[in-house]
């Protein structure tokens, strides 16, 4: 097994075990109106374009979906758009077909795939939404032009990036597990809960605890913890 497929395996077996995000399936972004102006095609193509564009008939993908609420969204402010997700865990793709069919949408398909084998669709898509995925990728660049070569011509990409700076408190703390050897393989229950034991031992002052918690991935849940799991990049230093 190759570096590469070995990642891609672990990224699966981690997403599997916990899929991503954990949204409750009953949650809605029918009132979250900067999620849904964010997510709309319009949006970006206007910024681009200083013009405006219909979603009806469009094609979206949603590379990476994790547990489908990111579909979710695209669909809810993608209206007449059809939303296509597709993601490594076969767990999460069946936590977000459930996910759209229980909020009436059924104009979304999903499909267990790796970002490298989306030419496996044979579709050209309008819109590519690629929220907190490509750093997980082995090479960034390459991760890019692979959605670029299913996208439209006229097409966009949405994507993001971490920055070293923002995830440093990750890094620290990665460092601080891989010293008690829980960093050696995907973690299960027993790592979890010692990770999680840590961090309520530590007291609220120590800058370590203070600064994670007060980021967008909370540690006292196992998404948190597997967040902590992914390692730098050497070529993750774009700011999201």
């Amino acid at each position: 097994m190759n570096k590469d497929t070995e990642l891609f395996e672990r990224i699966r077996q981690q997403f599997d075990f916990e899929p991503y995000p954990n949204t409750p399936l009953e949650a809605s972004p029918e009132y979250n109106i900067n999620e849904l102006y964010i997510h709309n095609l319009t949006t970006s193509y206007y910024l681009r374009n200083q013009k405006i564009t219909q979603t009806e008939n469009k094609l979206i993908l949603d590379a990476g979906c994790g547990s489908g609420y990111k579909s979710l969204v695209l669909a809810c402010a993608n209206p007449g758009a059809k939303i296509v997700g597709i993601d490594l865990s076969e767990k999460s793709i069946e936590l977000a077909r459930l996910r759209l069919q229980y909020h009436g949408f059924d104009n979304v398909e999903f499909h267990a795939l790796a970002i490298d084998e989306l030419p496996r669709l044979n579709l050209q898509f309008d819109y590519i939404n690629c929220d907190e995925v490509i750093y997980l990728t082995p090479d960034i660049v390459e991760t890019l032009q692979l959605m670029a070569s299913v996208l439209k011509p006229d097409g966009i990409i949405r994507t993001n990036l971490h920055s070293a700076l923002q995830r440093r408190n990750y890094y620290q703390a990665q460092q601080l597990f891989k010293m008690m050897g829980l960093m050696e393989d995907n973690p299960e229950e027993m790592e979890i809960d010692i990770v999680l034991e840590i961090f309520e031992a530590l007291k609220d002052r120590i800058l370590l605890k203070e600064t994670i918690k007060n980021d967008k991935y909370d540690l006292t849940n196992k998404t948190g913890v597997l967040y902590l799991k992914q390692p730098p990049k050497k070529n993750c230093g774009c700011l999201s």
